[in-house]
C-alpha cells in the first residue's frame, strides 16, 4: 500500500465518521464513500490512461460547445446566465472544465495529431471558461498553463528562469486584480462571508462544528454580525448564503483544523513524490486554486476527475512497507459489500426523491390538502434531504396549516435556516396572532439581510396591532430613509404605504 492511499484513506475515513454523527444527509455520505471506491477503482484498473484522457477531455469539448451555442443564442437556456452548459449556473460549468483542463497538457507529448487536438481544446475550454466569466476559472487556468509554459521552456532559456519567473508572477497578481474589480460588489460580498465564516470556525475550531453545520448556523451568525455592526459597509450586500465560496474554510467550519490537517497531509504527500508539471497534479492544482473562490466539490464530475487523478499520481508515490495491505480476496469482498451497500442506500434516496417529486407536482396543481397525508408518509421516511423539510414546511403554511408547519420548520432549522424560512415561521406566527413571537422571526430575518423591506414591513403591522405607534412610526421612517440594493414595485409600494402612515400620524 503506498503512503498516498493511506492518507487519502484517513481523511475520507474521517470525513465519514464526522459525518456519521452529526447532521449529514445520506447523499453526503454516500458521495465520500463512493469516492473511495472511484479511487480504487482508478487505481487497480487496466483501462489505458490513454484512453481516458481523450475520453474526458472529449467530454469536456462537448459541454464547452453545448455552452458556447447557448452563449451565441444558437440554443435555448432557461436561465439568466448566458453561458451554463448542462450545469444550473455558470461555477459549476466552469469548474468541471478548468479542473479537467490541464489533461490537455498530455496531448502535447505526442504526434502533431494530437498536438492540434489539443490547441484545439485548449481554445474551446479556455474559450467557454472566460466568456462564462468565472474568474475562479480563468485564474485556474491562467496558473495552470503558467506553470506547465515555465517548465517546458528550451534549455536556451533557462538562465533567464527568474527573470521569465517575475514577469509571469507579474502578469498574474494584475490580472488577478483586474477580475476582482470587474465584479468589485461580489468579491466585497465575499469578504462578508469569508469574516462571518470565520467566527463560526473558532467556535468549535478543533473538530468544527459536523457535517452541515455551516448550513444550519451561518445565517444566524451573520445576523451577529450585522447587530454588532449595523453600519456595516456590507449591509447592501448581503444576501442568502449556501456556501462559503471556499472550500477550505467550509472543511475547517464542518470538519475543524483536524480535517484540515488530514487534507494538507495529503497535499504534501502528493507534492514530495510528484513533478509539479505533471499534468495530473496541475488537474488538482486547478481544482485547489478553484477552491479557494468558489464550490467545485458541489459536482460529481469534479470528484471523478480528483478520484482519477489521484489514483494516476498514487502510483508514484512510495510504498509504505510497515502496512500490508489485504489479500485480493478479501479487499475485492470488502469492496463488493461496500459496494452493495452504498447501492442499497442510493436506490432508497433516489425512491424517497421520485415520490416526492409526483407530491410536489401535485401540490403545485392546487391539491396540496389532498396528498397532505402523502407529504406526512414521506415525511416518516425523510432521507435527510433538507430541502423537502423546506418544501413540507412551506406546503402547510400555504394551506394555513400554521402549527404543523412551525413543527416542520423547527426541524427545518436544525439542518438549514435562512432568510426565507424565518420569514415562513414569523408568518406563521402571525397568522396565529402570536405578536411576540412573530416579531423575533421577522427580527432575525430583518438582521440575516439587512437590506431587504418587507421583514420591516411586517413589523411595522405587527406594531399597527399591537397599538405601539411610537414602534410602528419608528419602522416607518426607518423604511423611508432606507437605501434601496434593487428598485422594484414592491419596495415602491412599501415606501408609499410608510409616507403615508407618517403623515397621517404629523396630521
Amino acid at each position: 500500500m503506498n503512503w498516498l492511499t493511506i492518507v487519502v484513506t484517513v481523511f475520507i475515513v474521517y470525513l465519514i465518521l464526522v459525518s456519521a454523527f452529526t447532521s449529514s444527509s445520506i447523499l453526503e455520505i454516500l458521495r465520500l464513500v463512493g469516492f473511495i471506491l472511484l479511487f480504487l477503482f482508478f487505481y487497480t484498473s487496466n483501462i489505458s490512461p490513454k484512453f481516458i484522457n481523450v475520453s474526458i477531455i472529449g467530454l469536456c469539448v462537448l459541454q464547452a460547445e453545448y455552452g458556447l451555442l447557448q452563449y451565441f443564442h444558437l440554443i435555448h437556456s432557461s436561465t439568466s446566465f448566458p453561458i451554463i452548459g448542462s450545469y444550473d449556473n455558470p461555477a459549476g460549468f466552469a469548474a468541471c472544465l478548468a479542473i479537467a483542463f490541464p489533461l490537455i497538457f498530455i496531448f502535447f507529448r505526442h504526434s502533431r495529431f494530437y498536438k492540434a487536438l489539443g490547441l484545439f481544446a485548449a481554445i474551446v475550454l479556455g474559450g467557454a471558461i472566460v466568456l462564462s466569466e468565472s474568474r475562479a476559472g480563468i485564474i485556474s487556468i491562467i496558473i495552470v498553463s503558467t506553470i506547465f509554459t515555465f517548465h517546458q521552456l528550451p534549455n536556451r532559456l533557462k538562465k533567464y528562469k527568474k527573470f521569465i519567473y517575475f514577469s509571469f508572477l507579474l502578469v498574474g497578481i494584475s490580472i488577478f486584480i483586474g477580475l476582482i474589480y470587474l465584479k468589485q460588489d461580489s468579491a466585497s460580498g465575499r469578504l462578508l462571508i469569508w469574516q462571518v465564516t470565520w467566527e463560526m470556525i473558532m467556535d468549535n475550531p478543533v473538530f468544527g462544528g459536523g457535517s452541515g453545520s455551516f448550513l444550519s448556523n451561518y445565517m444566524n451568525c451573520q445576523a451577529d454580525f450585522f447587530i454588532q455592526n449595523p453600519e456595516s459597509k456590507y449591509v447592501l450586500l448581503a444576501d442568502n448564503v449556501l456556501h462559503p465560496f471556499n472550500e477550505y474554510l467550509l472543511l475547517v467550519t464542518e470538519y475543524g483544523f483536524i480535517g484540515f490537517i488530514l487534507l494538507f497531509t495529503c497535499i504534501l504527500t502528493i507534492v514530495r513524490s510528484n513533478k509539479l508539471s505533471s499534468p495530473y497534479l496541475l488537474c488538482l492544482l486547478s481544482l485547489g486554486v478553484f477552491s479557494l473562490f468558489s464550490y467545485p466539490l458541489k459536482y460529481s464530475f469534479t470528484w471523478v476527475i480528483s478520484a482519477y487523478c489521484l489514483a494516476h499520481l498514487d502510483k508514484n508515490t512510495s510504498p509504505a512497507r510497515l502496512i500490508k495491505f489485504p489479500s485480493k480476496i478479501w479487499f475485492k469482498l470488502s469492496i463488493l459489500l461496500i459496494s452493495i451497500a452504498s447501492l442499497v442506500l442510493l436506490i432508497k434516496d433516489i425512491q424517497f426523491e421520485c415520490k416526492w417529486n409526483k407530491v410536489a407536482k401535485a401540490s403545485l396543481l392546487g391539491r396540496t390538502k389532498e396528498i397532505l397525508s402523502k407529504y406526512e408518509k414521506l415525511h416518516n421516511n425523510w432521507n435527510d434531504n433538507h430541502l423537502f423539510l423546506y418544501n413540507y414546511g412551506a406546503e402547510l403554511n400555504h394551506i394555513g396549516e400554521y402549527e404543523q408547519s412551525l413543527i416542520i420548520f423547527e426541524e427545518c432549522i436544525q439542518y438549514w435556516n435562512d432568510y426565507d424560512i424565518q420569514m415562513l415561521i414569523a408568518d406563521n406566527y402571525f397568522k396565529l396572532e402570536k405578536w411576540g413571537e412573530s416579531e423575533t422571526h421577522y427580527q432575525l430575518a430583518s438582521n440575516m439581510c439587512p437590506n431587504r423591506f418587507v421583514p420591516l414591513a411586517k413589523l411595522h403591522e405587527i406594531y399597527i396591532q399591537q397599538a405601539k405607534i411610537d414602534y410602528a412610526l419608528c419602522i416607518a421612517y426607518k423604511i423611508v430613509d432606507k437605501e434601496i440594493k434593487i428598485p422594484s414595485l414592491t419596495i415602491s409600494s412599501i415606501k408609499a404605504k410608510m409616507k403615508k402612515y407618517i403623515d397621517s400620524i404629523n396630521e
